[in-house]
């Protein structure tokens, strides 16, 4: 082992100090991206309850209007079976 001097040892230590200080901030910088990934996560997962809230809303009322047209077509068909049975002569 070599003999230091005082000046190199509080370089070295100066080293040491700046690359603990740069893994911190980078440990910080993951923690904060991780922390922002799952908020947008959740963003994203309101976004698409929301979407498919809005999806099964618009699929009920369309479901509801063909239900709604069959029955009329079928009353309409009724109505002119009944007008063409009616003024059949007896």
């Amino acid at each position: 082992m070599s003999k230091m001097n005082p000046n190199e040892k509080k370089e070295n230590a100066s080293k040491n100090e700046n690359v603990n200080n740069e893994e911190a901030t980078n440990l910080q910088e993951e923690q904060s991206n991780a922390a922002d990934e799952t908020a947008g996560s959740d963003n994203v997962s309101g976004e698409v309850e929301a979407l498919q809230k809005k999806y099964n809303e618009l699929n009920d009322s369309h479901l509801r209007l063909m239900a709604e047209f069959d029955n009329y077509r079928k009353r309409a068909l009724e109505q002119t079976d009944f007008k063409e049975w009616s003024s059949e002569t007896l």
